[in-house]
């Protein structure tokens, strides 16, 4: 029978059994039917190169210090060479490229294969909302690019993304963590808690508390009191105050007129939607 290529997966459900300090055994069952392509020959356990003929299904790796960390996979072949085996390296280089208040693009750099074209990998990026502590509200999805746009996402919050390489044989390492932010938007609400007194004929105090959380969707860098005479035609006047000050003395104003007083918040992106007016009367 004539044979196109190796194998078309990977041997199943390897096993790895520490022996003593120095040895461990790795053993694994055979392709399923269908999947072979032929009678397998042998086995190569790419941790040490080594090959095992068929149908023998263990090989014992000695003179390896077994409290670390390493990676086993096994390659089966039959007389056309080796099929396919699980990616061993995980995606490289994982960074942002690009944002909007609602997206992030992710760029990585291409897993090598073992030059089997018929399972060139494809990728997972996993991502969860990153909420004081813990991750939240994970999501997977999948690339057959070394790029994707992630979507739908909160305005200014920060994600953590790993990703990694697959095909049919199972999942490879997951890369480094990533951590990126969305970018800030206008706030969505006012300052809350507006209040206006006047403290002499010519001067009245501002107060105000923050813009809510769940609202900001951003950095607040400042506030803008804007205060108009309760008159037709008067003119607007607008003062701004620091991120840090939330209070605000009006002075030389007119005694005998009433003002009326909004209060907005700023992110980088520019203000948000003003307050209620608050009315004080003149003296």
């Amino acid at each position: 029978m004539w044979l196109a290529s190796g194998p078309k997966v990977a041997s199943q459900n390897i096993i790895a059994v520490r022996v003593n300090s120095s040895c461990v055994l790795v053993s694994w069952e055979r392709i399923p039917n269908g999947k072979r392509r032929g009678l397998i020959q042998k086995y190569r356990v790419e941790t040490t190169s080594r090959e095992v003929q068929a149908p023998t299904q263990y090989l014992e790796i000695v003179g390896i210090n077994v409290d670390s960390e390493f990676t086993i996979t096994l390659e089966a072949a039959n007389r056309k060479g080796f099929g396919p085996v699980i990616p061993t390296i995980p995606p490289q280089n994982v960074k942002e490229v690009n944002k909007t208040i609602t997206s992030l693009f992710i760029t990585w750099d291409v897993v090598p294969t073992n030059q089997n074209l018929e399972l060139i990998p494809e990728y997972k990026v996993i991502y969860s909302l990153k909420s004081g502590k813990r991750d939240i509200h994970g999501s997977e999805v999948t690339a057959s690019t070394v790029y994707i746009n992630l979507t739908g996402l909160k305005i200014h919050r920060k994600y953590n993304i790993i990703v990694l390489a697959f095909n049919q044989c199972g999942d490879g390492p997951f890369s480094a963590m990533l951590s990126a932010k969305t970018d800030e938007d206008r706030p969505k609400a006012a300052p809350q808690n507006l209040s206006a007194e006047r403290q002499n004929s010519t001067s009245i105090l501002v107060s105000w508390d923050r813009v809510p959380n769940g609202k900001r969707d951003g950095t607040i860098i400042s506030y803008r009191v804007n205060y108009t005479r309760s008159k037709e035609g008067a003119e607007r006047m607008s003062k701004e105050v620091d991120k840090a000050k939330r209070l605000l003395l009006l002075t030389n104003l007119e005694a005998d007129s009433e003002y009326a007083i909004t209060v907005s918040a700023s992110t980088s992106k520019g203000y948000g939607p003003a307050s209620e007016p608050v009315k004080v009367n003149g003296t």
